[in-house]
């Protein structure tokens, strides 16, 4: 049925549909979402980059969420990231531990 957005140039027009800018309301509706919140920690952290926070959120560019666009979802990102580091937003106890998997994807890619 969706056959037609997964070629290239009805993708790009779909990819044009998306929200440009974020509001507060997508921001509230995603950090509700502790995978999200440990993806951006994890990125904040520098364990892994922006892309791969979002990789490991939405695999397929087609699934981000609430109609933005990708350059939208990721500025949302910086500022959830921004806002943990300001102390504006505080995260839930033990991501680390109930997410190992996000925090431990950049592990790899650090000198030992």
């Amino acid at each position: 049925m969706f056959k037609e957005v997964s070629e290239p140039d009805n993708f790009q027009r779909y990819l044009a549909l998306k929200r440009a800018t974020f509001s507060e309301d997508d921001l509230s509706e995603l950090i509700k979402n502790e995978l999200f919140l440990a993806c951006v920690d994890a990125f904040r952290r520098q364990l892994i980059t922006g892309g791969e926070a979002m990789q490991m959120m939405f695999p397929d560019l087609k699934d981000i969420p609430r109609d933005l666009s990708l350059g939208a979802y990721l500025s949302l990102q910086i500022e959830v990231a921004q806002r943990i580091q300001d102390g504006r937003l505080s995260l839930p106890p033990n991501l680390p531990d109930r997410y190992p998997t996000v925090y431990r994807q950049g592990a790899n890619d650090q000198p030992k």
